[in-house]
């Protein structure tokens, strides 16, 4: 139905909108290298939030897949 569909599309603006905001207050109190961090965690997070939504379960190489990248994003962007 259109109005669900309008509905849907109104709570995902709202959320990229304050996700947008909030990331523009946060580089003005931190570094660059920790807001790519925090900015490249979103992709790392999104089996989390699919398991949540969905109620999917996640594999132990999703897992494991997720625990590497999250520490190799960090060894990028962290590093001195």
């Amino acid at each position: 139905p259109p109005a669900t569909l309008i509905r849907s599309g109104l709570l995902a603006g709202l959320f990229v909108g304050f996700g947008m905001i909030f990331q523009m207050l946060g580089l003005r109190e931190t570094s660059a290298a920790n807001a790519g961090f925090l900015t490249s965690l979103y992709i790392v997070l999104v089996p989390f939030v699919t398991f949540f939504v969905y109620r999917s379960r996640l594999e132990w190489r999703e897992v494991l897949a997720i625990l590497l990248a999250a520490v190799g994003i960090g060894l990028l962007s962290l590093a001195p």
